[in-house]
C-alpha cells in the first residue's frame, strides 16, 4: 500500500487529554491512524504545551511536531485582553491566527497528499494555498451554539449579551459557508452539527463521525450497594450550564430529608462555592474540587454524573468519560447527543429539572436495574467510541473521498 504523506495544521498541539482547549480529539486520531499513513503537525500551540512535553508526544505518535507561532496581531489582543474586539471583526477571532507566508513555505517544502486543518477557524489557509486536497475537522458546527442561545433564558439577561450572541452568531455563518469547494472534506463530531451545516451549507462536503472515547480506567467498580451515592457535576460553572443549574438548585433544596442524606454532591471545576454553600445550607453534603491530578481515576470514583447543559453542540466530552468509566450519567438531551447511549438503556435523559428528584428516588429504589444502566452504558461507549474504530472509519471515509488506494 502506498504511503500518504499528511500535514496536519492545528491550532491546539494534540494531547491525550484535553488541554486548554479541545486539543485531545486528534490526538487520538493520529495515534490509531493506519500505517501507511504519516503525518506532518505544525502546530500554533494555542494551548501553551512545553518543550519537553512536546518532545513526548512526537514520540507517542511517531510524528514530527513543528511549532509556529500565531499572528502578531492575535498575539497582541490576547496580550492586552482585547479579545471582545471579535464582536467587530468579520469572522471569528481565532481565524486571525494564520500566518499564511510561513504556510506557503511549510507547504511547498514537503508537498503533501493531503492537508488536515484543525479546527475550522484557520479556514483561511486553504483559501491562500487552493491547490492542495483539505481535511478539515471542525470539530463542531460553527454557527449552531449561537443558534441554540436564542433559545435559553441565560441569553436575554442583558441586551449586552443578545448583541453579542447575535454579531456572533453572523460571524460564524460566515465561517459556515467558507470551503464548500470540491477539494475540502468536513467532518464534525455531531449529528445535529452535520444536519445544521447542509441546511446553511448544503454544496459543503461533510461527514459526522462518533467522537472517540480518551484514556479510560481499565477496571472501574460499578457499585451501587453503599448506604450513600457518590454524585459528581463537572465542568465549571459557566454558561453551558447557567440555566440549567439555576433551575435544578432550588429542587435539589426542596427534596426531602431522607433523599437528601442518600446522597453526597461533588462539583469538579471553578465557580461552584456560592452552589455548594446553598445545597450544605439545605442539609446536603457538598463538596467542591477545582482541579484534580488525574481525571479519569477521580471521576470513577464516583457513582452519578448529572450533566444538566442547555446550551452546546458536538459530543460531550465529560459525559463520554463519565459514562465509558461506568459512571450512571443523568443529562439533558444535549448533554447525552452524538453518544451511543438510549434512556434507560444505558443512561438517563431528563427533559426539566424537576425531574430529577424523582430519578434520584427511583435509583434508591432499583439500584440493581441503574447498576445495569451504567454498565450498559460504559459498554456501549468502549465499542462504538473507541479510539481505533473512530480512526479506521475517518481515513477509510478520507481515501472514499479522494479516491485514494
Amino acid at each position: 500500500m502506498n504511503k500518504i504523506n499528511l500535514n496536519l495544521i492545528t491550532l491546539f498541539t494534540p494531547t491525550p487529554e484535553n488541554v486548554k482547549g479541545p486539543s485531545a480529539l486528534i490526538y487520538y486520531l493520529i495515534k490509531y491512524r493506519p500505517y501507511h499513513i504519516n503525518i506532518n503537525i505544525y502546530t500554533y500551540n494555542w494551548n501553551d504545551i512545553s518543550k519537553t512535553q512536546l518532545h513526548q508526544i512526537s514520540k507517542n505518535l511517531q510524528c514530527n511536531i513543528t511549532q509556529i507561532p500565531p499572528s502578531l496581531f492575535l498575539r497582541l489582543i490576547y496580550k492586552l485582553k482585547l479579545t471582545k474586539i471579535r464582536l467587530f471583526l468579520k469572522y471569528p477571532l481565532l481565524s486571525y491566527a494564520c500566518i499564511t507566508n510561513s504556510i506557503k513555505r511549510i507547504l511547498k517544502s514537503n508537498s503533501p497528499d493531503l492537508i488536515w486543518i484543525y479546527p475550522d477557524s484557520l479556514f483561511r489557509i486553504i483559501k491562500h494555498n487552493p491547490e492542495y486536497k483539505y481535511i478539515i475537522t471542525g470539530p463542531d458546527c460553527p454557527s449552531l451554539p449561537y443558534f441554540r442561545m436564542l433559545n435559553d433564558p441565560y441569553i436575554y439577561q442583558n441586551s449586552i449579551r443578545i448583541y453579542g450572541n447575535t454579531k456572533l452568531l453572523i460571524n460564524n455563518l460566515r465561517l459556515e459557508k467558507e470551503n464548500c469547494e470540491k477539494n475540502c472534506l468536513y467532518h464534525v463530531v455531531g449529528m445535529e452539527d452535520w444536519k445544521h451545516i447542509k441546511q446553511t451549507a448544503p454544496s459543503k462536503n461533510v461527514f459526522f463521525l462518533l467522537h472517540p472515547h480518551y484514556e479510560l480506567h481499565q477496571n472501574p467498580i460499578i457499585d451501587f450497594k453503599k448506604a450513600k451515592l457518590q454524585l459528581l457535576i463537572a465542568g465549571n460553572n459557566d454558561f453551558y450550564m447557567a440555566s440549567g443549574i439555576k433551575e435544578l438548585i432550588p429542587i435539589l433544596c426542596a427534596m426531602n430529608k431522607n433523599l437528601k442524606e442518600k446522597y453526597e454532591f461533588t462539583f469538579l471545576g471553578k465557580g461552584w462555592e456560592n452552589i455548594c454553600k446553598e445545597l450544605s445550607d439545605n442539609q446536603i453534603t457538598c463538596h467542591v474540587k477545582t482541579w484534580v491530578e488525574n481525571y479519569i481515576k477521580e471521576i470513577s470514583q464516583y457513582d452519578i454524573q448529572l450533566t444538566p447543559i442547555t446550551i452546546r453542540t458536538g459530543t460531550k466530552g465529560k459525559v463520554l468519560d463519565a459514562i465509558g468509566n461506568g459512571v450512571l450519567t443523568i443529562g439533558t438531551k444535549m448533554a447525552l447527543e452524538n453518544i451511543a447511549v438510549r434512556h434507560m438503556d444505558s443512561c438517563i435523559c431528563y427533559n426539566t429539572p424537576l425531574e430529577i428528584p424523582t430519578i434520584l428516588q427511583s435509583i434508591q429504589e432499583n439500584k440493581a436495574l441503574y447498576q445495569k444502566i451504567a454498565q450498559k452504558g460504559m459498554e456501549q461507549v468502549r465499542i462504538y467510541h473507541s479510539p481505533q474504530r473512530a480512526a479506521n472509519r475517518f481515513y477509510q471515509i478520507i481515501k472514499q473521498f479522494y479516491n485514494i488506494n
